[in-house]
C-alpha cells in the first residue's frame, strides 16, 4: 500500500499504514494489484483504520468492540464509511461528552444531533464556503465533485449527499455566525476547543 498524499510515497503493509495515518484518516491510499500490475484506489477504512474520539487516538477503555458505529464521513477528498469509536468516559464531568460535541471537538460536524450516522469535516464545509462565495459553486455541483472524488470510475454508485450537505452547511454557518455575534452556543464551544487543540498540536 502507498499514500498518494504523504510527501514520501513509501510502500507499507496495512498495519504500518494504519499506524502512520492514525491522525490522517482521510488520506488517499492505493493498493498494488498483482493481477492488473497497477495501483488501485482504496481507503484507510478498508485497511481497518478506526477513528477513536478521545484518548489520543486510542480506543476508550470502557468501550467494547460492539460500540463501534459505521458512519459516513464526507471530507474534501470524497466520502467513505468509517468505524467510529466514541468515548464513554466521564472525563468531562459526571457524564460522558455527548456524541455531537465529541465529533465537533475532532473537527467533524454531525449530520444529526441525536444519533449521528453522517458527519462532515469542518474542512469540507469551509472549502464549499469559499467556492460558493467567490465562484458561485452550488451545492449540487459540489456534491457531484464529492461523488466523483469518492469513486472516479463509478461515481453514480455513490449516494448523493446534497440534501444533507445543504442542511449541515446552513447549521454550520448559523453556529459560526452566533459566535461572531457573541451569542452563547454550546456547540460553538466544542468547535473552538477543536481549533485550540489543533493549534497546540502544531506548536508541540
Amino acid at each position: 500500500y502507498r499514500c498518494v498524499e504523504c510527501f514520501r510515497q513509501v510502500p507499507k503493509c496495512d498495519a504500518c499504514m494504519r499506524q502512520s495515518h492514525a491522525h490522517m484518516p482521510f488520506h488517499r491510499v492505493e493498493a498494488w494489484s498483482d493481477s492488473k500490475e497497477s495501483w488501485e484506489r482504496t481507503t484507510l477504512a478498508k485497511l481497518g483504520l478506526e477513528l477513536h474520539l478521545g484518548h489520543g487516538g486510542r480506543g476508550c477503555p470502557i468501550r467494547i468492540a460492539a460500540d463501534y458505529r459505521l458512519m459516513t464521513i464526507v471530507h474534501s477528498r470524497g466520502m467513505e464509511a468509517v468505524k467510529v469509536g466514541f468515548c464513554y468516559c466521564s472525563f468531562n464531568g459526571p457524564h460522558s461528552e455527548p456524541e455531537p460535541q465529541q465529533l465537533l471537538r475532532f473537527g467533524l460536524f454531525p449530520g444529526s444531533w441525536k444519533l449521528p450516522m453522517t458527519a462532515f469535516t469542518i474542512a469540507v464545509l469551509e472549502d464549499f464556503k469559499v467556492l460558493h462565495e467567490h465562484s458561485q459553486v452550488t451545492v449540487a455541483a459540489f456534491s457531484r465533485y464529492l461523488k466523483q472524488s469518492a469513486d472516479q470510475s463509478e461515481p453514480d454508485n455513490v449516494k448523493n449527499r446534497a440534501r444533507e450537505f445543504m442542511t449541515t452547511y446552513n447549521e454550520y454557518c448559523e453556529i459560526v455566525s452566533k459566535g461572531q455575534g457573541g451569542i452563547p452556543c454550546k456547540f460553538l464551544a466544542a468547535l473552538r476547543r477543536s481549533e485550540q487543540e489543533c493549534k497546540g498540536d502544531a506548536q508541540s
